[in-house]
């Protein structure tokens, strides 16, 4: 029935027949239009990868209204899903992403981005290079636009929000990537994967040897993140973050 909870917690075996018969994708989604939209929050785990597969026509239209009415629920699950879309994807699905901007949730999860140490940050960032840097028929300007990330994300002293941690390190390291990568990543894309793996490991072995705190020294919140250090809610006006899950197999319309 329409709106029933017990149909409801079906959906991912309905879910499941759409992806494995193509002839049911037109009924449902026609069908799925009629349904509440709060009713498919509880699912957004299941519903999200679709976005990115041949069934996508079947649940953008859900996922566009989800946006209008209940972005929050969705902001978290869609950015996760949508870092590894390639371009045109993103622009397919710009709409529900226009949606779904919201510039306090963009400082908060800049923010949390801080608390990871830039030196660990710097070698997640150099083994997802690795790949691309050894394949034959390389892609130069996917590697000059990684290692301008890179940059903005570790080496920028003027990246807002810096802690004093990270402002000290991306001050005292901002030469040192400028020098063998380049600002802008061109001498990345041009180089050997060799060169590559003995400079970046070079670089680590220095980071780690002034890696923080030393023993049981606590840090601070502010050593990261002067966002997080110094917000208050109450400071806000009209924007406001809502609780991860909230919305969760809930038994009536939000």
């Amino acid at each position: 029935w329409l709106g029933s909870l017990h149909a409801r917690d079906r959906l991912p075996r309905v879910l499941e027949i759409v992806t494995r018969m193509p002839r049911t994708r037109p009924l449902f989604r026609d069908l799925s239009q009629r349904v509440p939209t709060w009713m498919f929050i509880s699912w957004i785990s299941q519903i999200m990868p679709m976005l990115f597969s041949p069934e996508a026509p079947c649940v953008f239209p859900i996922l566009l209204q989800m946006a209008k009415l209940y972005p929050q629920a969705l902001y978290f699950p869609f950015r996760i899903s949508s870092e590894t879309a390639d371009g045109a994807t993103l622009k397919r699905i710009e709409p529900i992403s226009r949606l779904l901007r919201h510039r306090l949730l963009e400082s908060f999860v800049e923010s949390l981005e801080l608390l990871t140490h830039p030196e660990h940050r710097w070698k997640d960032w150099t083994e997802l290079l690795k790949p691309l840097m050894k394949n034959s028929g390389r892609n130069a300007n996917q590697i000059q636009s990684i290692a301008q990330t890179i940059y903005r994300d570790i080496f920028d002293p003027l990246r807002p929000h810096l802690g004093s941690y990270n402002k000290k390190f991306a001050a005292t390291y901002s030469k040192v990537f400028e020098s063998h990568f380049g600002k802008d990543g061109g001498k990345l894309a041009a180089m050997s994967l060799e060169k590559f793996l003995e400079k970046s490991q070079e670089i680590l072995a220095k980071m780690m040897t002034g890696i923080m705190p030393r023993g049981t020294t606590p840090m601070k919140l502010s050593d990261f993140s002067t966002w997080l250090s110094e917000f208050k809610h109450s400071s806000l006006s009209d924007e406001y973050m809502e609780l991860p899950g909230q919305y969760q197999m809930s038994e009536e319309k939000p």
